[in-house]
């Protein structure tokens, strides 16, 4: 019950309750997944993220975690709640690459304009990823370490706390722009953030981007989750609405 159970999120990954889906329960997990599972109340629908040919168990893949993180957080989540280690491409054959593109910092070198970045061996020893630049290693792995703690504190949720719309968006700006390089596409949750960014765009005036970035999220959302979805539905009408505000034909 505890492996096979699924926490049940509403339409904007709100946690609202836990379900077991026997049919869902059969698929393995793969961090970069050929299938989603979306819930309508406590529907839970499974929808192909690619084609694929003469669907089967055994050719669906979904995501058990959230696949936004380095490997070694979702390898130890994954031993830690489902007992595996993960080897899908994800964690072995892109596992350096997304790495450094997550936990990525500018090189300390002054003159070099290149980035490192942090990764964990099977031992769970932080190492430091080579410079892509001029291919340094020997600053302290502390350097890296606490500036990715900094970048990861939630500079956005508290601009929104404080009704900091431009700054708010500038954070999200930052976020959505990383995260596209270090996600499987298409991403759920690159989604849902592409959709807040739209609408703290709105509140800043800035109707032109809000309305290309809602098309954005649009086209992510109406595969991951469907056109007949609530959230999707409600995107629509936002670009409904940019379009009149921008004198664009509908």
């Amino acid at each position: 019950m505890l492996i096979n159970s699924f926490l049940i999120p509403d339409e904007y990954l709100n946690k609202i309750g836990t379900g077991l889906y026997l049919s869902t329960s059969k698929l393995d997990h793969c961090c970069a997944p050929n299938c989603v599972y979306t819930y309508n109340g406590t529907e839970q629908i499974i929808r192909a993220l690619t084609y694929i040919e003469q669907p089967s168990p055994d050719k669906m893949f979904v995501t058990y975690i959230d696949n936004a993180m380095p490997s070694w957080e979702r390898r130890l989540q994954l031993n830690e709640n489902y007992y595996f280690y993960c080897q899908c491409s994800w964690c072995v054959d892109e596992a350096k690459h997304i790495d450094r593109l997550m936990t990525s910092v500018k090189c300390p070198n002054s003159w070099c304009f290149g980035f490192s970045g942090i990764t964990k061996d099977d031992t769970g020893q932080t190492q430091l990823l080579s410079c892509s630049g001029c291919g340094k290693t020997d600053f302290p792995v502390e350097y890296a370490r606490e500036i990715v703690r900094l970048v990861r504190e939630m500079a956005k949720g508290a601009c929104i706390e404080l009704k900091l719309w431009q700054k708010a968006v500038e954070y999200g700006e930052l976020a959505w722009t990383q995260k596209i390089k270090c996600v499987p596409h298409p991403s759920p949750s690159l989604g849902l953030q592409l959709f807040e960014q739209g609408k703290l765009l709105t509140n800043t005036g800035n109707i032109d981007k809000a309305w290309e970035i809602f098309l954005k999220a649009a086209n992510i959302l109406q595969i991951t989750h469907g056109t007949e979805n609530n959230m999707y539905l409600e995107l629509e009408d936002l670009i409904e609405q940019c379009e009149i505000v921008l004198d664009l034909p509908v």
